[in-house]
């Protein structure tokens, strides 16, 4: 727990020392322990439950690598947070929280949870496509490539981060309802806002003031991360129309009985379209002119029980559905879930038909839904 909580009244200066009181070696993770799950949760152990505040450290060198692409070059700020690890002196270039977030973890997730995330987990085309990829993986994989998957992009961060980064973290306690849990969540909330606004690590994008400074290497960082993701979300999008267009051939097509449906696979459903994803996940594609009630109750093998629910619009993959983004949608008695889509939403009408009129609306022709168990 630190020493006390940050105010309005704090600034770099004794934030720097709040950090050097706080930051000790007990709270350290070395670049040794950041290249293997087991070592990570062995050097957690005794925080397993633990929620709180990460800090990623650079190594001096890290700058070059990040700005090998010569696209933009990583400096420090001039007035940066540092310590001294291993006779070096390193940057604080990112810091988060862990576990008071309403995210699809709930209030279980930890500080070792998310240090798997930002090291281990979520480095699919799948997590590129749902939004699920760390956050400063997606930064730090834009430094570095112009595609977040293609590349070898992921193996090479990983590289990257085994190599120049280090992590401290800060616990808070382990409660995860209640009274107790909500006054972690202000605690840890409110001291990474005031660190953010102060510190102003270069790779923190949301809520850091240099953000909006044009020209600043932060803006420019974010600027490069935005064109990265958009560019590699459109290529996925257009693979996945290709392998469907790929799946078509020789299909005839045919109308369903109960809609004037087109359904392009000669057995009579939409499983040609069907690109079912690992974990259990599911991404299959609805035209405007469609309802994805119908089109959820032609597919099979659907999760059951509680599910993720995310909208896309194909031809531009940032322009999501946010009505039912990560939100869930519950399968009446195990059935398919379809049941959830022909219910009536909060504006009394069936979530189908809500939908048909955003794509309406938006002049939209075909979008993108996953779905995924929620475990």
């Amino acid at each position: 727990m630190p020493t006390r909580p940050l105010t309005q009244n704090d600034n770099f200066d004794t934030i720097s020392q709040w950090l050097d009181e706080n930051l000790n070696d007990e709270m350290f993770i070395s670049d040794s322990n950041l290249t293997d799950k087991k070592d990570l949760r062995n050097k957690m152990k005794p925080y397993a439950k633990e929620k709180g505040l990460y800090f990623w450290f650079i190594h001096p060198d890290g700058y070059k690598e990040l700005s090998r692409k010569k696209i933009i070059k990583i400096e420090p700020n001039g007035n940066d947070y540092s310590k001294e690890i291993n006779g070096l002196k390193y940057h604080l270039v990112y810091l988060g929280t862990a576990g008071v977030r309403n995210n699809e973890n709930g209030n279980h997730s930890t500080l070792l949870d998310r240090l798997n995330w930002h090291l281990f987990n979520a480095q699919t085309e799948k997590s590129v496509i749902s939004g699920h990829m760390s956050t400063l993986r997606r930064t730090l994989g834009s430094l570095i490539s112009d595609d977040l998957i293609e590349f070898d992009t992921q193996i090479k961060l990983t590289e990257l981060i085994n190599n120049y980064f280090s992590v401290f973290f800060l616990t808070y306690g382990s409660e995860t309802v209640g009274d107790a849990f909500e006054a972690i969540q202000k605690k840890v909330s409110t001291d990474e806002t005031h660190l953010i606004k102060n510190v102003k690590p270069i790779l923190n994008l949301s809520q850091n003031p240099n953000e909006k400074i044009p020209g600043h290497v932060t803006n420019t960082i974010s600027a490069k991360r935005k064109k990265v993701e958009i560019d590699t979300k459109e290529r996925l999008a257009q693979k996945i129309s290709n392998a469907e267009l790929t799946s078509k051939k020789g299909n005839q097509k045919k109308i369903s009985k109960s809609e004037n449906i087109i359904i392009e696979d000669g057995l009579g459903n939409y499983n040609d379209r069907l690109k079912q994803k690992e974990d259990g996940c599911f991404v299959f594609h609805v035209k405007k002119n469609e309802s994805i009630y119908e089109v959820v109750k032609g597919i099979k093998g659907l999760p059951t029980g509680y599910c993720k629910i995310e909208i896309w619009d194909f031809n531009n993959p940032l322009n999501n559905f946010t009505s039912w983004k990560r939100e869930t949608g519950k399968n009446v008695n195990g059935q398919n879930i379809y049941n959830y889509f022909s219910a009536n939403c909060t504006e009394n009408i069936p979530r189908w038909k809500f939908i048909s009129f955003w794509m309406s609306e938006n002049k939209i022709d075909k979008i993108v839904v996953l779905i995924c168990p929620k475990n």
